[in-house]
């Protein structure tokens, strides 16, 4: 038993390891994960009975290209550093392009912009993200110009520790607080045990007006799912956290760096696009103002799609009701933004 433990323990902290076991178990069967087609925040909290949360997300849309006659200059290029938003939108639902670049901001990529074409680059970011990931210049680290041999890392904080037993054994690694999520996929996250799961889940939101998981929380309409860390006062992603002082220039300051170096790089524009968490906009009692304060602050030199505003005039709903995303109709609406931003590109350097 005790062997028997320390294997699990291993496994669940080895970060090759759990990639190989998720893909293996990423199956319909009777030990593959327990999925639902609703979204992660359905399949953590186990409410597929919820017929308020059971909604059309609109995911059987495909998307419209709102702009596909307006090729503007053909010699525009735009490139997206982005996150889950954003990673798995086709070419083709853009316009008026003649190449079209994607990097995941989880990853360190190279390019080197054509200096024959008109380069754009919008970063894409979810706003739960925002305060940590423009606290310094790590986005430096993440798209690199390709053409530079030596490239000097300008990370300032650690990224997360994934713990493992070899071949760096320390015990620090060993109680890593990440590993908790992936104990519990190794140990209770199958099919044949959901059933149990959606009972206890059922007591406690008929009961308690509560989700299993700490990190899911019901709307206060009872209509939405929320990501816990959106809510929470105790951490910096949620929509609720005040500013600290000064935090809100820090940003500003690290964006129009940012902004900076990219253009030194060789991109025409470098636009910031702040994708704002659910509650944001379905919940907007309490909301600490962070995305619109930094849109409207004079000292900022980078610019802007404001997606916020967006979303709040608009009647629709734009996000999933069980997901941490948005559904078809909230990317339509972003899609469409770039292409009128696209579009305002090549006008303009046609003149």
């Amino acid at each position: 038993m005790v062997l028997l433990g320390i294997s699990l323990l291993w496994a669940s902290t080895w970060r090759p390891g759990m990639r190989h076991i998720y893909s293996a178990r990423n199956i319909d069967k009777w030990w593959g994960v327990y999925s639902s087609r609703k979204g992660d925040l359905m399949r953590w909290a186990y409410l597929s009975f919820v017929k308020e949360l059971n909604v059309d997300d609109n995911d059987h849309k495909t998307i419209r290209n709102a702009r596909a006659g307006d090729t503007g200059t053909s010699n525009t290029v735009l490139y997206m550093i982005g996150d889950s938003y954003s990673y798995a939108i086709a070419d083709t639902a853009f316009s008026g392009l003649c190449g079209y670049n994607y990097y995941n901001r989880y990853f360190d990529n190279y390019c080197h912009p054509d200096p024959k074409k008109k380069n754009i680059l919008v970063i894409e970011v979810s706003e739960r993200f925002i305060r940590d990931f423009f606290s310094d210049y790590r986005l430096y680290d993440h798209l690199k110009d390709s053409t530079i041999k030596e490239v000097s890392v300008i990370r300032l904080q650690q990224s997360i520790c994934y713990a493992g037993l070899l071949p760096q054994f320390s015990m620090d690694s060993l109680f890593n607080k990440n590993i908790n999520q992936n104990l519990e996929f190794n140990l209770f996250n199958y099919q044949f045990m959901s059933p149990v799961f959606e009972l206890k889940a059922a007591l406690n939101y008929y009961l308690f007006q509560r989700t299993l998981n700490a990190g899911v929380v019901i709307s206060k309409d009872k209509k939405y799912l929320f990501f816990g860390p959106t809510l929470s006062s105790s951490f910096n992603t949620s929509s609720y956290f005040p500013l600290q002082s000064g935090e809100g220039r820090n940003i500003v300051n690290h964006l129009n760096g940012i902004y900076d170096h990219y253009k030194e790089m060789g991109f025409a524009e470098v636009y910031v696009s702040i994708i704002p968490n659910p509650c944001t906009i379905i919940q907007p009692a309490g909301y600490n103002n962070l995305i619109p304060d930094l849109q409207q602050d004079s000292a900022l030199r980078m610019k802007t799609l404001d997606v916020y505003s967006r979303f709040k005039n608009t009647q629709a709903d734009v996000y999933k009701h069980a997901d941490t995303h948005w559904n078809m109709t909230g990317k339509q609406l972003w899609i469409n933004m770039i292409n009128e931003m696209i579009a305002s590109n090549n006008h303009g350097s046609s003149e």
